[in-house]
């Protein structure tokens, strides 16, 4: 950032240029929006929400090197939901 000099009554002021305005909003928006990001991403892992995205990473690591004809699909979101409610232990369901 350039700095001006201005001198004051014989001794030299160190001057910064104005910032523009539009700067510190941005900060402030990217500020709440990491902050906002954050506690989504902590809700949604603790609620459940992203297990499908997981299983899904995780059968694509498992199922890499596996020959095509011994390939079988990952289940659809809907069938990977039903399974998980009903491998669930009876006392789990809420209510």
């Amino acid at each position: 950032m350039e700095q001006l000099v201005s001198v004051v009554e014989g001794e030299a002021v160190s001057v910064r240029p104005p910032r523009h305005p539009m700067r510190a909003a941005r900060t402030v928006v990217a500020f709440f929006g990491r902050g906002w990001r954050a506690v989504r991403w902590y809700v949604r892992e603790l609620m459940g929400d992203s297990a499908y995205e997981h299983y899904l990473e995780r059968f694509a690591i498992d199922h890499a090197g596996v020959e095509p004809s011994e390939q079988h699909e990952p289940l659809t979101e809907r069938e990977f939901w039903r399974q998980r409610i009903d491998n669930q232990p009876l006392d789990a369901h809420c209510c």
